[in-house]
């Protein structure tokens, strides 16, 4: 097991060692089972946002001794598992497994996005070969328009046994012995035409964490807010202080004493430049 984003892996400083070596060692479904046997739960759920989804999760405390406290959050169909840094900010812990599943759907959405374009065009497209025919006429459309013509209903009618562009190439493949060699021809070109050209023009989707979301509220809470990130300003610099202590001690060997301290620093650095930007637009 091990964090989704490397970058919060400078949270592994935070855990005793016995609890670090549980994550290494266990699957998400096993450490879940370890903290069901082992850790306080919260008679409520708590509802968290991850991905731009609300997702509602059981909160339960880890008590790694007696001062060290580690709380956990897990989705309630038990398959989603947090490590809850703040109250704003939560660690997805995940499987190997699990990642590469979510680079599967991640390619999927793509070749959809792509599909689904594609599908609009198309319908577009035989729209206008019928207003064409109907405006001048079938005796008057030429062959190469009725080959068009023909290659855009057989495209339609394959892509309604379709999910995917790579499923409509193969489907076009299989019907080539049954076609007219030029209809066939048309329906390979506007398949590729078509294709390269939404895709060159497709912008790449941002990462969700750099994706705009619009929040309202009201002055009272836009106050308290601001009011926050002006109080807490001290405990941020006493943190980067602190870190930054412990990134300049060294061992016997020369080698660092804590290896993600430098990195925990400039996890809070960088928290205080995002607190001071929603400080300006909550102004």
């Amino acid at each position: 097991m091990r964090f989704k984003d490397d970058n919060d892996n400078r949270y592994r400083v935070n855990f005793t060692r016995a609890t670090e070596a549980h994550i290494d060692k266990m699957t998400v479904a096993e450490f879940i089972e370890y903290l069901e046997n082992n850790a306080e739960f919260e008679d409520e759920s708590t509802p968290i946002y991850i991905d731009g989804k609300t997702i509602w999760c059981k909160d339960c405390v880890l008590k790694e001794t007696y001062k060290l406290h580690k709380e956990f959050l897990i989705s309630e169909d038990g398959s989603r598992l947090f490590y809850s840094i703040s109250v704003i900010k939560r660690a997805e812990l995940v499987d190997d497994s699990t990642e590469a599943a979510a680079d599967n759907e991640r390619e999927e959405n793509k070749d959809m996005s792509t599909y689904t374009q594609f599908e609009k065009r198309l319908k577009e497209d035989i729209k206008a070969v019928k207003r064409a025919r109907k405006v001048i006429g079938d005796d008057c459309v030429t062959r190469e328009g009725c080959t068009k013509y023909d290659a855009l209903h057989m495209l339609a009618c394959d892509l309604a046994l379709c999910n995917s562009i790579d499923e409509l190439k193969k489907q076009v493949r299989a019907d080539s012995n049954d076609l007219p060699r030029d209809v066939y021809k048309q329906m390979q070109q506007y398949i590729e035409q078509n294709v390269k050209e939404i895709e060159e023009t497709e912008e790449p989707a941002k990462p969700w964490e750099e994706q705009e979301r619009t929040v309202t509220l009201t002055n009272e809470l836009c106050n308290m807010l601001q009011c926050y990130i002006l109080m807490t300003t001290n405990h941020r610099k006493d943190e980067v202080e602190a870190w930054e202590k412990l990134a300049q001690e060294t061992d016997e060997n020369g080698a660092p004493k804590f290896k993600n301290a430098a990195s925990n620093a400039q996890f809070w650095r960088d928290m205080e430049i995002q607190l001071q930007q929603i400080y300006t637009a909550a102004d």
